[in-house]
């Protein structure tokens, strides 16, 4: 009778910690308009739209953070739909500094980086500047973060046409390859 019981309090403790730990994840953290100490800005309207970082760790030689993290939103349309906007966490989101070279708008690839470059932890896929794409020479480098989306839930994400499930998000922007 007593292993039963433990058996029972153990599956009983289990559902508890999922059921409260998805109730956290799908209510996340609240948008707080790029308040401290949220207030890191890729200077980038899109981007700072409905992103929200904060520096971490030391700055590196040319005065930037070494490392970003923050949480890309998401809000719902009428008809379900995960869209860009400030309602809930849709991602987690870390960066790691780093520089690419712009290919240009109409490349396979955005952005040209070193291999070695590259965070060794998985996920980052992503790379985005600061100061966002607009005014980039082809062929010049500029300073930017690989950053590593985290999703917190499922949903169907409309911009890119695509069901997102809850851990590391692969599929969220590959926009960059690697130099030999």
């Amino acid at each position: 009778m007593g292993r039963k019981l433990m058996v029972m309090s153990v599956v009983i403790l289990g559902i508890f910690l999922v059921l409260s730990s998805t109730a956290l994840a799908s209510s996340g953290k609240k948008w707080n308009d790029h308040d401290a100490p949220w207030d890191f800005f890729f200077n980038d309207t899109m981007h700072d739209g409905h992103h929200e970082f904060k520096a971490v760790g030391q700055l590196n030689d040319n005065g930037y953070p070494e490392k970003a993290n923050g949480f890309m939103y998401i809000s719902y349309d009428e008809d379900g739909n995960a869209i860009h906007g400030t309602d809930r966490v849709g991602w987690q989101v870390h960066g790691i500094f780093g520089n690419a070279t712009y290919n240009g708008e109409s490349a396979e690839y955005l952005w040209t980086v070193n291999a070695e470059a590259v965070p060794k932890p998985q996920g980052y896929v992503h790379w985005h500047p600061l100061d966002g794409r607009a005014g980039k020479v082809i062929g010049d480098d500029y300073p930017g973060y690989f950053l590593k989306h985290t999703a917190v839930e499922s949903f169907y994400f409309l911009p890119q046409s695509r069901w997102v499930s809850p851990g590391i998000d692969y599929d969220i922007h590959n926009d960059f390859n690697t130099s030999l």
